[in-house]
């Protein structure tokens, strides 16, 4: 079992910078379970900041939060935005996010 958190991501190569909603860890921790490749130099990279996901209305996270599904879709910033499962060594072991 993991648990979803928003991680910061740098290449140790080209020093990209990305984050990701996408980060699965090991219950009550910041250890990731899977990396994932930078899209410039396909090197796969660990995050160097781990953070609980938060709504981007209220600031709350996980069960805190009480704002509508159509709330958070109208506030979203980039709703349209694929999850790049090429990139995920998560989606790549076989053990797809879910294509968020």
């Amino acid at each position: 079992m993991s648990e979803r958190r928003y991680g910061f991501f740098r290449c140790t190569k080209c020093n990209s910078e990305w984050e990701s909603s996408h980060v699965y860890c090991k219950p009550g921790t910041k250890e990731e379970y899977y990396k994932q490749e930078c899209k410039e130099c396909e090197i796969a990279c660990d995050p160097y900041h781990v953070e609980a996901i938060r709504c981007s209305l209220c600031g709350q996270s996980g069960s805190d939060c009480t704002c509508t599904s159509e709330e958070k879709m109208e506030k979203h910033i980039d709703k349209d935005k694929p999850h790049r499962s090429d990139l995920c060594l998560k989606c790549r072991a076989g053990n797809p996010c879910g294509g968020f």
